[in-house]
């Protein structure tokens, strides 16, 4: 039996699991969270075994087909999980004194989530805002910094909506038809934004939040 160890958020976990192995212990570290893997994007991993020169860690998985893996450089790997629920990968290395390493380390495949809203430098949550503030304010989107993703999110149109009133508008900033109608409207007015289509550059594919309902409401 071998223990090892892994961080989630600052914070340090231990499993215990069958290993093939001497009496090494493997870190295992995944950028952001090391208990689960989003599918179609390249998980950043360090990974680092006492006594093992990091140039000579491996990791590979048992199905190459359904998991891309890149090296970066001694140590740090991207793993591209693309198909199936479970990712089950095997971490190897040979110690100074000649003792293989050989681990298997199992992670939950997930969908990437939503990104949050984020409006004028925060997070969504009804906040009150003047009306010059929303009019010079920039829309994006952004993951939680726990997930640790830094996917270069580009935000190409996004709809508002100003009481019962909507609009479109392109990029990430609001339209001069929507500033006008903001102008106009009364304290205590809320705004809505939804259908927000958005450039994961990263992985060079769209995506989109259709049912953004966070709002602000004009102070």
């Amino acid at each position: 039996m071998k223990k090892l160890l892994f961080f989630l958020s600052g914070l340090m976990l231990a499993a215990t699991i069958n290993a093939q192995t001497t009496t090494s212990e493997a870190v295992v570290e995944v950028k952001g969270t090391l208990i689960t893997v989003f599918r179609n994007i390249e998980n950043q991993m360090t990974i680092s075994i006492p006594n093992v020169p990091a140039e000579d860690i491996s990791i590979s998985s048992n199905n190459s087909n359904a998991v891309k893996i890149t090296k970066i450089d001694a140590g740090r790997f991207l793993v591209l999980p693309k198909i199936g629920h479970t990712l089950y990968l095997s971490i190897s290395g040979k110690t100074n004194n000649g003792d293989k390493i050989l681990e298997t380390r199992v992670f939950p495949i997930l969908d990437l989530p939503d990104p949050l809203l984020v409006f004028g430098g925060e997070e969504i949550y009804g906040q009150p805002m003047t009306k010059r503030n929303i009019m010079v304010s920039i829309l994006n989107l952004a993951y939680p910094a726990s997930l640790g993703l830094d996917l270069g999110i580009r935000i190409t149109s996004f709809n508002v909506r100003i009481g019962s009133m909507s609009f479109m508008c392109d990029g990430n900033r609001i339209s001069d038809e929507v500033k006008k109608q903001i102008s106009k409207a009364p304290k205590g007015t809320q705004i809505g934004f939804y259908n927000i289509k958005y450039f994961l550059e990263c992985c060079d594919w769209w995506s989109e939040v259709k049912n953004g309902s966070d709002v602000i409401t004009i102070d």
